[in-house]
C-alpha cells in the first residue's frame, strides 16, 4: 500500500534479521518482571491482610522481592 503510515518488516537501517533470539529472551524477561510486580503490587496488601501481618512484614517482604527481581533480571 503506497502511503501506509504502518510498515511491517525491519526498520530503515536495521538488518534483516531482526532481533536475535538473545535479545527477545531478555524483552520478554523484562516484560514479565514488570508483569510480576505488577501483580504482587496489587495483591500484597490482600494477602498481607489474610496473614494479619504488621507493617514491618509488608517491608521485609518488598525488600526481599526488589533485590531478588533486580538478581533474576538479564543485563
Amino acid at each position: 500500500m503506497a502511503g501506509c503510515f504502518f510498515r511491517w518488516g525491519p526498520a530503515a537501517g536495521t538488518n534483516s534479521a531482526g532481533m536475535t533470539h538473545r535479545q527477545v529472551l531478555e524483552a520478554l524477561t523484562g516484560l514479565l518482571a514488570a508483569f510480576f510486580t505488577a501483580i504482587v503490587a496489587n495483591a500484597l496488601p490482600t494477602i498481607m491482610d489474610q496473614f494479619h501481618c504488621t507493617q514491618t512484614d509488608f517491608a521485609w517482604v518488598i525488600m526481599a522481592a526488589l533485590p531478588a527481581n533486580a538478581a533474576a533480571t538479564p543485563m
